[in-house]
């Protein structure tokens, strides 16, 4: 089985954890599935992935893009994705991360990335406006950097260690939606309460 670490250092820190997974797979065809193509494309194109980020408020700066990439290619080269990913969304399951189904043939609107702190988007809300088959990709860009605060992701304390996983995060939250969406989806930008 494999280890969550992050996901009890989490919890210790009191901050919510959550998976999801659907009806139609063991570990559903989403990044749980996908992860190797999504780290084979931050490897290939992350200077890409950083335009965007830079687009939506969040740059990533130069030193940490080489950061990223390497990090992503040791992690290709090392063996670490298994052939059942599905393991990793049991074990998330099993640390006590609140769980969601998702049911039926995926129908993801768009990508959200929401800056207002607190806050997420809720898929209900899309579920009732545009019909049950319905449903969007949220990246809660505000909540990287309280994650990247927590001790045990950011072992140094320093503000520079913070920035550069909240920039991994935000890299690495914007080349799934790019993956899963087929680089087609519509990326909204979430910064204003209505």
């Amino acid at each position: 089985m494999l280890s969550l670490t992050p996901v009890n250092k989490l919890k210790d820190s009191d901050m919510p954890v959550g998976a999801h997974g659907d009806d139609h797979g063991p570990c559903g065809c989403g990044a749980c599935a996908q992860c190797l193509a999504i780290f084979e494309h931050i490897a290939e194109d992350l200077r890409d992935i950083a335009k965007l980020a830079e687009g939506l408020g969040v740059p990533v700066t130069p030193e940490n893009q080489e950061i990223v990439v390497d990090n992503a290619r040791h992690t290709l080269e090392n063996g670490f994705f298994v052939p059942e990913r599905s393991d990793t969304l049991v074990t998330a399951r099993e640390s006590g991360a609140k769980y969601e189904e998702l049911a039926g043939p995926h129908g993801e609107l768009f990508l959200g990335i929401n800056t207002i702190p607190g806050t997420t988007i809720s898929r209900e809300r899309i579920r009732e406006e545009f019909g049950p088959g319905y449903d969007l990709f949220v990246a809660d860009a505000w909540s990287l950097s309280n994650v990247a605060n927590v001790p045990g992701f950011n072992n140094t304390g320093y503000s520079e260690e913070a920035d550069r996983i909240t920039q991994a995060g935000v890299v690495y939250n914007l080349a799934t939606a790019s993956q899963l969406g087929h680089e087609s989806l519509p990326i909204v930008s979430v910064s204003t309460n209505p």
